[in-house]
């Protein structure tokens, strides 16, 4: 087998550094004893190997996205304060205790 051109292989991932990157995960997949999804397959060229899968649309990927740095962000501000506010309302629950008790007392 003979490798798939770049630009067989950028018609199905559009963006070359993704493509490396997809590419780099399979062949280390192979090297690591995962079986090849495909039958011509050279054993001791996983990268080449993992092209041909690419190109036969035996392999795919999934772009994953992050959560917001905005929503991490004010996650830690809220746990941060939550427990302070718990007990702020604590003190204030005492506090009107103690005064409707002193004022039972006059």
């Amino acid at each position: 087998m003979t490798y798939p051109t770049i630009d067989e292989l950028l018609n199905k991932i559009n963006n070359r550094f993704l493509l490396a990157n997809v590419i780099a995960d399979r062949a280390k997949a192979i090297t690591e004893g995962s079986l090849p999804y495909i039958e011509d397959s050279d054993v001791l060229n996983p990268i080449e190997t993992a092209m041909n899968e690419l190109k036969m649309g035996k392999i795919g990927f999934k772009i994953l996205e992050a959560p917001s740095k905005k929503a991490e962000k004010a996650a830690e501000i809220k746990d941060f304060w939550a427990p302070r506010e718990m007990n702020l309302e604590k003190e204030d629950k005492k506090k009107s205790k103690k005064t409707k008790t002193s004022s039972k007392k006059k």
